[in-house]
Order: structure tokens, then sequence, then C-alpha cells
């Protein structure tokens, strides 16, 4: 019992201990809170503050807010309404004249103002005010005059360094103590009026600006326009806009910084600064999210060129100022509507593509479809389908989808583009749902490399394509279009039994001994050999290897089986027979392939025959002899008096030592 007593005893004496450390931190912080704000040279009510005058040694600015720092409406309840921080105002120039400030910087004179420190008080009443840089009869006196919303005026001067640069000499206009401050304010005393201005040529967020009219002198004039959040080219077509580039195009905009302010009389000097004759007009409709008032019109005018053509003048509708801008920029502001048409020709969805239409120019019309439980076939006038590489449809498909213009050529393929006779058409069928609705749309892509008549013909170096949302002309990089022109030409499958088919049945048989033949067929997850004579495969696990073997078998090249080259033998008498039966989990109800590997010789290898029922129709092709070895090894073909041939060969054709 005693010793929960004195557990007790040990938890309310720590806890009195927690409490008075608690409060000893407490008075603490409170007391450097105190030390803090004694330590700040102007004590103010900043939530007040409605004007702000800087009076330099080369100007006077004065600066208003222009968010409403009133009173509260009586009609409204007062604790529901904050004061808005002076770091979240908006300031406008209202003396000398009216103009646009560097709001940001304003920001920062204010707030350097709250946070200014005394480094220490250097006089109580000091006679002569000029020694400290501070007499106001003096104009290298830099004075802060801060008007509230009641009225009232706190006027702040800020004198010369002192002799140890570690401070400025500061006063109240009406006090008499002078203290020695933080020096960050010291680089203002010189400043002329330019220096307080606004250097952006507009402000503005990209997302709210809903329309682009678009004027210059020495070329066609363009609108664009958003609608339901997408960019369109209205005129001088109509064309889906190209909403990277435009978005670039606004970032240049508003980038523009403005050097310098040469004028106030934009109106009357609109002929000595090239704005009767401008060289082009940008207008932005600007609507602001969750705004009341209607779209804000900003139109820029750019006028001549200065003398040394290295600056430019422009204007605004919204002031009366004449602006000096770098050169640079107004190239930027140089643009055609070309530059905003959608650069992105491959604008469908991969996976809704269920054919490939393809016509070269000198070859035959090729389609390439999809079936869904076979991949990618190619598909014949007659009906007859046979297989394609579904990876390299894939492949192609990808490719067009990343196919990306260089730069805008026409609106409609003119003649000297030679889109009459097309190098290469290839043409997309896509199907879609939207809803309940099921949509069909092609997607056309004309390829073409133009014959210039000169050599100094602007399409001389030029690949061209007709595609896109809008069937439009571009540049294409050319090396993108060979990249598609190879994968075309490796579309047709290499491998003469598809890869990740089901196979139940595989018969060999060599064409030149009846007794040398080999089946085999699948029951359940092992195979059974129903015949094996001639040959060394005489298991199931040799089966497999050789079904393996054969599946991996590729092709070298496809040969036109009319040609005296690729010579068709109905009746072959040298070489292999294969037949590969596939089966839909395990049964044999599926389509076989039929080929025969020849030993009609020709420059790469075998001749390779392919005469079987769908999903193949009649081909030829070259398989090369390393490529079959593995298969005649398995089956033991390799005879002594071949292998002896062979050797012969070889050591004939090794050079003289």
């Amino acid at each position: 019992m005693k010793q929960w007593y004195h557990i007790a005893i040990a938890l309310i004496v720590l806890g009195g201990l927690v409490w008075f450390l608690q409060v000893d931190i407490e008075k603490e912080r409170a007391t450097e809170e105190q030390e803090e704000k004694e330590s700040l040279f102007l004590q103010y009510d900043w939530s007040k503050l409605a004007k702000l005058t800087i009076k330099t040694s080369k100007t006077e600015v004065g600066f208003v807010s222009t968010v409403s720092t009133a009173k509260p409406d009586a009609s409204e309840d007062a604790a529901d309404q904050e004061p808005v921080a002076s770091d979240q105002r908006s300031w406008t120039i209202v003396e000398p004249f009216a103009a646009e400030a560097d709001s940001a910087n304003v920001r920062n004179y204010i707030q350097t103002l709250q946070e200014l420190k005394i480094e220490k008080e250097i006089s109580d009443a000091a006679e002569d005010l000029s020694v400290f840089g501070l007499d106001t009869a003096n104009d290298d006196v830099l004075i802060f005059r801060l008007t509230d919303s009641d009225a009232r005026v706190v006027e702040v001067h800020i004198g010369s360094l002192n002799p140890g640069d570690s401070g400025n000499y500061a006063k109240l206009a009406s006090a008499k103590k002078i203290y020695l401050v933080e020096q960050r304010l010291n680089y203002l005393h010189d400043k002329e009026l330019k220096f307080f201005r606004e250097k952006s040529l507009l402000s503005y967020v990209n997302t709210d600006v809903k329309k682009i009219v678009y004027k210059w002198q020495s070329k066609p004039g363009f609108i664009l326009e958003k609608q339901q959040g997408q960019w369109q080219l209205l005129q001088p077509f109509a064309a889906v806009g190209d909403s990277v580039k435009i978005n670039s195009f606004l970032a240049d905009i508003k980038n523009v910084r403005i050097d310098d302010f040469p004028s106030e009389q934009a109106d009357s000097e609109a002929q000595k600064y090239g704005f009767d004759k401008p060289q082009g007009e940008v207008t932005l409709s600007v609507k602001r999210e969750g705004t009341e008032p209607e779209e804000e019109m900003h139109t820029i005018t750019v006028g001549a060129f200065d003398a040394d053509e290295r600056t430019f003048f422009a204007r605004k509708n919204s002031s009366n100022s004449v602006y000096q801008i770098e050169k640079l920029h107004r190239d930027k502001l140089d643009k055609v509507f070309g530059n905003f048409v959608q650069h992105d020709l491959g604008n469908f969805v991969k996976g809704d593509v269920q054919t490939i239409n393809i016509e070269a120019k000198g070859e035959k019309p090729i389609r390439v479809g999809l079936q869904e439980e076979s991949g990618w076939h190619f598909q014949q006038k007659d009906g007859q389908t046979f297989r394609a590489d579904s990876d390299k449809s894939r492949l192609l498909i990808r490719k067009l989808r990343q196919l990306g213009a260089k730069e805008f050529v026409s609106k409609e393929p003119e003649k000297q583009h030679g889109f009459a006779k097309p190098d290469i058409r290839v043409t997309l069928e896509a199907t879609s749902k939207e809803g309940d609705k099921e949509l069909s749309r092609s997607y056309p892509f004309v390829f073409v490399k133009p014959k210039p008549a000169a050599k100094e013909d602007d399409f001389l170096d030029k690949t061209l394509v007709q595609g896109g949302p809008d069937n439009l002309v571009f540049d294409v990089d050319a090396a993108q279009v060979k990249e598609i022109r190879n994968t075309i030409n490796e579309l047709r499958d290499k491998r003469l039994v598809a890869a990740g088919v089901t196979v139940s049945a595989i018969s060999v048989k060599a064409l030149d001994d009846d007794k040398k033949q080999l089946e085999a067929k699948k029951q359940g997850e092992t195979w059974k050999l129903e015949k094996s004579s001639g040959v060394e495969v005489k298991t199931a696990d040799g089966v497999e290897d050789l079904l393996q073997a054969i599946t991996e078998l590729k092709v070298d090249s496809f040969v036109d089986v009319a040609s005296p080259k690729g010579a068709w033998s109905d009746k072959p008498t040298q070489g292999l027979a294969f037949e590969v039966a596939f089966g839909s989990k395990g049964k044999a109800d599926a389509p076989s392939a039929s080929f025969l590997i020849t030993h009609q010789e020709l420059d790469a290898g075998y001749l390779v025959q392919v005469d079987a029922s769908e999903p193949f129709a009649r081909y030829g092709a070259v398989v090369k002899k390393s490529a079959l070895q593995p298969i005649r090894t398995l089956l033991g073909l390799d005879d002594k008096a071949a292998k002896e041939a062979d050797r012969a060969k070889e050591t004939e054709e090794e050079p003289s030592q």
C-alpha cells in the first residue's frame, strides 16, 4: 500500500514540475516575441494601408491598393470579414500618372518596412540632420509615406549609410529620434520611375484565355478559340488546334518584358512609333474563372523598330503608354496559322484499330486484320487469310500513333507535292463505342517524297504526309517514315508456326524416303508417338524438343512462287514435309499448317513451300540451312555421305596456305 502511495506522490511532483516548466517556456516565448516586436523600427497596422508613396532622388511615385481596405459594411457581420493581408494585394501607380505597378516589388518594399529592425538608437534630437543624410531639403533622402484607410499619414525617412556600412540612419518625420536600421532599403535611393513600373506586357493564366485574334502585316491572320476545353482554328479555315503549341505561344506573350517607357502619348504620337501602320496586332480574350464580368480584351499593337532595329515599340489598348521591347520578343510574336493546327497526326486510340490497309507504289495492296483469338492476319480478296506478324502489326500502329509533324505545309495537296501518285498510303480502320453506339472511323496517312523541279525547290529535303484530324499536309521526319516503311516490310510473320498456339499433332516425313517419318499426338499433357521410323526421336521428351525447334524455325525471306527463282513444285522429291495440327484445349479440331522445306537450293538457303488451309495461303519463302539444322539433327537425318560431301565442299572453298 505504501508503495502505491509513494508512486502517487512522485507523479504529483512530476506533474507539478512539468507545469512549472511549461509556464516558464510560455513566459520566455512571450518575452522573446515582445523583444522582437520592440526591435522593429515601425509599429503600424498594415491591414489598413491604403496608399504608399515612395520618394527617391530621381522621382516620386504613389501607389494605391486595388483591393478595397474600407471598413466592413454595417449590414454584414464584421466577424465574418477578414482584412486582406498587405502581401496579397495588387498595387497601381496613381502618381505622377496612372500606370501599372510592379505589384510583387511593392509588396516586397512593404514587407521590408514591416520587418525593418533597429540596430541601435543614435540620437534623441540631432540638430544637424544632414550629418545623417536625413535633411529633407536634400533630394537624397529616401521617403516612404504610408496613408491608411482613415487618411492618417506616417512618413519614414531613410538617410545615408553609417561609416561602417552596417546600416542606414532612419527616423519618423513626426519624431526626433534617429536610429540605425538594417540597410535593406538602401538600393532604392536613386531609382527612377520606370523601376517601379510593371515590366510584363500582359499578365494572365493560360487557362483563362478563351480566344486569340492575330493580324500581321506580311501574312494571313488567324483566329483561335477554345471550345469545350479544346483549341480550334476558326480562320482562315476550320481545324483542330494544337493545344501544346498554342499554350507555348501564350507563354511567349506572357514572357515579353518591357525595357523602357519612352512616351505616355501613344495616341497622339502613333505615327512616330509606327502604330498608324503596325506590323501586327494580337488580341486575347480573357475570362477569369469564377468572375462575373465579361471577357477582358487585351490587344497588343506591334509598332516600328527603333533606329538600330535592336528594339521595337508596342502599346496596349488599355494604356496610352509606349513600350520599348527587345527584338527577340517581337520574333516570338511573329507566327503563321500553320504553327497552331494539330501536329499530332496519330489522333486515334491504338486499341480501337481493327484493320490496316496498305498501298505502296509498285506493289499489290495489303490488308491486315485483327482476328480476336489468333492475332493479326493478311486478308485476301478471295477470303483466304494467312498469318501476319502480330508484334510488327502492333508496332506499325504504335509508330503511326507517335507520328508528329515538323511543320504545316498546306490545307490541301498541291500539284507539285506529288500526292496523285503517293509512295505509301496507310489507312487504319478503327471501331469504338460511345454509349450504346458502335462507331467506325478511318484514319488515312498518305506519304510522298516530292521530286523537286529544281535544286532550290522548297521540297528538296521534305517528306510529306497528308493526315491528322483534318487531313492536312505536313512535313514529317524522313527517319520516322523510313521506320514505318521498314515495319510494313516486316509485317509478314517469319515463323512457320505461330507463337503461343496449342499444337495437338505433329507429322514429319522425308520426301525422298517414305520409311523416314514421324507422327505424334498430344494426349493430355504428354506426347504419344504414333509412328517413328528412320528417325531418332523415340520419346515424348524428344517430341517436345522437336516441337520447340519447329516453333522456333523462321524463314529468312519471302519469294514470289511464280518466278523462276522460286519455282513451285507440286510434287517435290527432296526435303522434308511438315504438318502441324492446332488444337483447342488439347483437341485436334483447329486448322493445320502444312509446309514443305525442299532441297531446291536458292541463293540464301532452301525453298519453303506453304500451301495449306486457313489461317495460311500459298506462299514461298527461303529458310537458311543453319536454321533447319537443329531439326535435321534431332531427327538424325544428317547421313554420313551428306556430311562427307559438305566437308569436302568446305575444304575446296578454303584458301590455299
